[in-house]
């Protein structure tokens, strides 16, 4: 099995598990989503600030890693980082 089906077989199982707790949660009663798009709805701001902090943590891991791999000197490192 190649690298690339790998990662796409282990994708799937993560979207797989990730759908089927939603699902599980949903049947049982225990997920609201009314009352979470309430939620959203009620705090625009608040919820695009969240979005945001995540994105920027997102990025500066990247940022974060890269710096990393440059100072192990490698080229192949720095050029698939890039």
């Amino acid at each position: 099995m190649t690298q690339q089906v790998k990662k796409a077989v282990l994708l799937l199982l993560k979207i797989g598990l990730a759908a089927g707790l939603i699902a599980w949660l949903m049947a049982k009663g225990q997920l609201d989503l009314r009352a979470i798009g309430g939620a959203i709805r009620g705090h625009p701001v608040a919820m695009l600030f969240a979005l945001a902090t995540y994105n920027a943590c997102v990025v500066l891991t990247a940022i974060r890693w890269r710096m990393l791999l440059i100072a192990q000197a490698s080229r192949r490192a720095a050029a698939i980082a890039s």
